[in-house]
């Protein structure tokens, strides 16, 4: 039959060992959650990127296909006059 001290000791293991994996799991959590917000942070600015890629490709586009136009209105113009 056990003893009142041994039931306590076994007791205080468990309970230790719970605490030691509760404190373990919380660890794994907080570098888990620090690694997503890294992630969120790497994605919006990759995202901020891409944009004002997109609008500075688009604004190059629109500036080249202005240029054909006055090019092609110059030499129709100077078609005109000679």
């Amino acid at each position: 039959m056990r003893t009142l001290t041994t039931f306590q000791k076994q007791s205080e293991e468990k309970g230790s060992k719970l605490a030691r994996t509760v404190e373990k799991r919380a660890e794994i959590e907080a570098r888990i959650k620090e690694r997503v917000e890294k992630e969120k942070e790497i994605m919006e600015a990759n995202k901020e990127v891409e944009q004002r890629e997109r609008k500075e490709k688009e604004e190059f586009e629109q500036e080249q296909l202005l240029k054909e136009i006055v090019f092609s209105l110059l030499s129709l113009c100077l078609e005109c006059c000679v």
